[in-house]
């Protein structure tokens, strides 16, 4: 019994999403040097490939592969995330704050000096951010209706600038943040593991016997066995 394997995968973008992160996964831990891309570019130069030789997701498929990635997030930060919120939640409040000002300042006056296509700059902010969270809300903005786009201006060709710039600003933006905070180290002449022992002392983390603990302390019961 021969299969499609192309024409299955067209007809499935589900299972098309678990095997582009297959790929992806494999992909991105092959070792270039002294250089390993990482599982996040990984699956991007796959999913490119994908694109390139003709497939394509549907909204279903995109919602589905954006919750997964919300819940990595969630489960990831989850353990730690009201501890350090209730700890320093005003400092990364406000440095959230100047981040989404100052991107999306500097977002507005380059689109406007380069007179980049519409839809391109917001993808090129989420890419240089990283965030793909700002892909998707720009998405949902263009099929909400919420943000107008000029008539003469095709549907299709603005979601397509979207995912365009991402791809161009992601690759760009995680390549330099990856590489910057190796080199700032060493600018700063500085030992991680030195600075992170400290901080860790710092916060009451150095014996187990003198920890603060910021997170909630829950009061579990074992059922007894008959």
């Amino acid at each position: 019994m021969n299969i499609d394997v192309v024409l299955l995968l067209e007809q499935n973008p589900i299972l098309l999403i678990f095997v582009v992160l297959a790929i992806g996964l494999a992909f991105g831990k092959i070792r270039f040097g002294s250089l390993v891309l990482g599982n996040s570019i990984g699956v991007l130069l796959t999913s490119l490939v994908m694109g390139h030789l003709g497939f394509s997701f549907n909204a279903e498929a995109l919602t589905i592969g954006f919750m997964l990635f919300i819940y990595c997030v969630g489960i990831e930060a989850g353990p730690n995330f009201f501890g350090i919120f209730f700890r320093d939640g005003k400092h990364y409040l406000i440095l959230s704050l100047v981040v989404l000002v100052t991107a999306i300042a500097i977002t507005h006056f380059f689109s406007q000096f380069f007179g980049l296509d519409y839809g391109l700059s917001a993808g090129m902010m989420a890419g240089a951010l990283t965030a793909t969270p700002v892909l998707v809300g720009a998405q949902d903005a263009l099929n909400s209706g919420l943000a107008e786009i000029p008539r003469n201006m095709d549907f299709a060709l603005v979601i397509e600038n979207l995912s365009v710039g991402y791809a161009m600003a992601y690759l760009v933006g995680l390549v330099s943040m990856i590489m910057f905070a190796k080199l700032l180290p060493k600018l700063q002449k500085q030992n991680l593991s030195d600075s992170a022992q400290q901080i860790a002392q710092e916060r009451g983390l150095g014996s187990s016997g003198q920890r603060k603990v910021y997170l909630p302390i829950i009061r579990a019961y074992r059922p007894a066995q008959s």
